[in-house]
């Protein structure tokens, strides 16, 4: 028979009920304004039609923002013209340099490739730079030495 196993877990702690009185009568927001009613009727949407309301008020924002950039500008424009003035020279009119390297004028001439040092009995050849290769550290581990590889032996 298996014993019961007893909860550790403690019972929720009861919530101070709140007198009639005390009971907010309406939602408020930060600065003590009545939440507006097309908000409340937000929590009724399902997933996909809250979806789409994201959407739809993004696109609206992203357009009142445009237009709102575009009236600022129109309205700078005629302020400065009634001064004298040239949005161009005031900002210089050209894009903010871009920061990192320069392109090129002219092609990057293709390295030289290094003319090989070794040469195994097999024909294999070896430059000296990187990596040993195998053939090489075969003839080493038998007791050969690497000057015996070498293509241009000295005099």
């Amino acid at each position: 028979m298996a014993a019961a196993r007893t909860s550790t877990r403690k019972p929720p702690a009861a919530q101070p009920e709140l007198a009639e009185e005390e009971t907010p009568t309406r939602d408020l927001r930060a600065d003590d304004q009545p939440e507006p009613e097309f908000l409340k009727a937000l929590e009724t949407l399902s997933v996909p039609e809250l979806n789409q309301v994201l959407k739809r008020a993004q696109s609206l924002k992203d357009g009142k923002l445009d237009s709102a950039k575009q009236d600022f500008l129109t309205r700078m424009k005629a302020e400065g013209e009634q001064l004298g003035l040239d949005l161009g020279s005031l900002f210089g009119g050209s894009a903010p340099a871009k920061r990192g390297r320069k392109p090129s004028s002219e092609p990057k001439a293709e390295r030289a490739s290094v003319a090989a040092k070794y040469r195994s009995p097999t024909g294999d050849e070896w430059s000296g730079r990187g990596r040993m290769p195998k053939w090489l550290q075969a003839a080493e581990a038998d007791g050969k030495s690497r000057d015996e590889f070498l293509i241009d032996k000295p005099a």
